[in-house]
């Protein structure tokens, strides 16, 4: 038997089955078997792990899970959300409240893993960052099979029950064949033509789920309706209060979003969405008390700027394309309640392109206390340029003898930012720098602090005495995603 355990962080879950629009005010619950195995492949193919052994691995939970529930109280909200236009519409959000810490165990009775399928598994379920809409934040693990639960859910067998759900699950595989001979059998020549079916489930859990409604289906090919039942009433009898997430203390310093468009920017852009997603945040602030969120704006309640570099550094990531597709917001003096309010509502970017841009925040909190970081976090005694390092100063000739050249600025900015210089400095000859790219690199601020001197793009590696953490960002920019280093983990440059 294998259990998983999927933690709600926010005491909420959120979720619309296939067969009902958000506003009818219903809640999936629990998580039907499609929507565990979409989301384990999700996270899979994030993580870009081997599709062979997901693939063999993930089949293995085609058949029906039991579920091991909390009590819910059902709940909802009633807002308005933007459109084109500067349109609105109103939206119900019904979700599930939960007392906190809330956790669902699934279990697949059938399954049994050996320990490279486990780590595999694992490593699936910690890419996971919501199960359900996206403000359903989670924290997915292996557990052990629950000895006692609040409520059980099992596939229906013959006898009634006066609680029931029906959920979406996979189609055996001989069963989903037989079906897709038999349904494109009765079409004729001309529909079968245009007809794309899945061949299999793996093929079918890849389906896009806006060109499945486009196209018409009832639910998606692969699929299958299962009653289940409950062995008590899965809704608390009594009204429970959802209790809002309280900051914790200290307060959170580190938030990563995930952005979503329609046209990725190349990381070439980095020092433009981190502009624009500083504006955007400001934008939310609204009426301010003197002091508020000043890891944003930059300045304290007297108005003078912030020192030893404690406000947010905006730190946009690429995939191995050399697409940004995640944006880290780091502040190590913590971000306060007004800030948090402005990242938690968060939306939308626009004025990157042609096309909004999407972010979403997937984690919040302190960076000692988070289970995953950024590369960017990590600790090396050894670092190497990541995007272009842009001297804050002009090198200077003074008396024969050429002052502040970019190593000795970098040794400089590595004792007043990180407290200690480095052994060694090795700085990019102009081949090496041109070809990993660095003269690709937006280096202006649109607003801001000029660019000094000619604003060339430099790069160095260099090396310290004992390992460091991360994140370092220096020079020019530094706050905005350039200047940034990352951990060398081979050192056979």
């Amino acid at each position: 038997m294998i259990a998983v355990a999927f933690e709600l962080l926010a005491g909420r879950y959120h979720a619309t089955g296939w067969d009902h629009h958000v506003n009818e005010g219903t809640v999936e619950w629990p998580p039907s078997p499609w929507r565990l195995l979409r989301a384990m492949l999700s996270a899979a193919l994030r993580e870009a792990l081997p599709a062979d052994r997901v693939r063999a691995l993930l089949l293995r939970f085609a058949g029906l899970p039991h579920y091991h529930l909390p009590r819910a109280a059902a709940s909802h909200l009633r807002h308005y959300m933007p459109l084109a236009d500067d349109k609105t519409t109103k939206v119900f959000d019904a979700f599930y409240a939960f007392e906190r810490p809330a956790e669902l165990v699934v279990t697949w009775p059938e399954v049994h893993l050996d320990a490279p399928e486990r780590e595999l598994l694992a490593a699936i379920l910690a890419a996971i960052p919501y199960l359900g809409r996206a403000e359903s934040w989670s924290h997915a693990r292996l557990c052990d099979p629950p000895s006692t639960s609040d409520v059980i859910a099992r596939p229906a067998a013959d006898e009634p029950s006066e609680h029931r759900a029906r959920l979406l699950a996979p189609r055996p595989a001989d069963e989903y064949r037989a079906w897709r001979d038999g349904y494109l059998a009765a079409l004729d020549p001309k529909q079968r033509k245009r007809l794309s079916l899945p061949t299999d489930v793996w093929e079918a859990l890849h389906q896009d789920t806006d060109a499945l409604f486009k196209d018409g289906w009832s639910r998606p090919p692969g699929a299958r309706w299962v009653d289940y039942t409950f062995d008590v009433d899965p809704l608390s009898s009594r009204r429970t209060a959802h209790r809002p997430a309280t900051l914790a203390t200290p307060a959170p310093d580190i938030a990563r979003f995930v952005l979503d468009s329609a046209v990725h920017l190349r990381v070439e852009k980095t020092l433009w969405v981190a502009e624009k997603l500083r504006a955007a945040l400001l934008s939310k602030l609204g009426n301010l008390a003197p002091g508020d969120a000043p890891s944003l704006i930059g300045h304290g309640d007297d108005a003078a700027p912030l020192t030893g570099h404690r406000h947010a550094y905006f730190l946009p990531e690429a995939d191995a394309r050399g697409f940004i597709d995640h944006v880290t917001v780091y502040a190590p003096g913590g971000f306060d309640p007004a800030a948090v309010r402005a990242l938690q509502s968060l939306r939308e970017l626009h004025g990157l392109g042609s096309h909004p841009t999407y972010p979403t925040l997937v984690a919040l909190g302190q960076r000692d206390r988070l289970e995953r970081l950024p590369a960017l976090f990590g600790r090396s005694d050894t670092w190497e340029t990541l995007t272009p390092f842009i001297p804050p100063r002009c090198p200077k000739l003074r008396r024969g003898e050429l002052r502040d050249t970019p190593e000795q600025q970098l040794r400089w900015l590595c004792r007043e930012v990180l407290g200690e210089e480095p052994l060694t400095v090795e700085m990019f000859s102009p081949e090496e720098a041109r070809r990993r790219g660095l003269h690709h690199f937006r280096n202006a601020r649109r607003r801001g602090a000029p660019v000094p001197g000619g604003a060339a793009a430099h790069g160095a590696r260099f090396r310290f005495t004992a390992p460091i953490a991360g994140p370092i960002a220096l020079g020019y920019g530094a706050h905005f995603g350039l200047g940034v280093f990352r951990p060398v983990v081979d050192k056979n440059f």
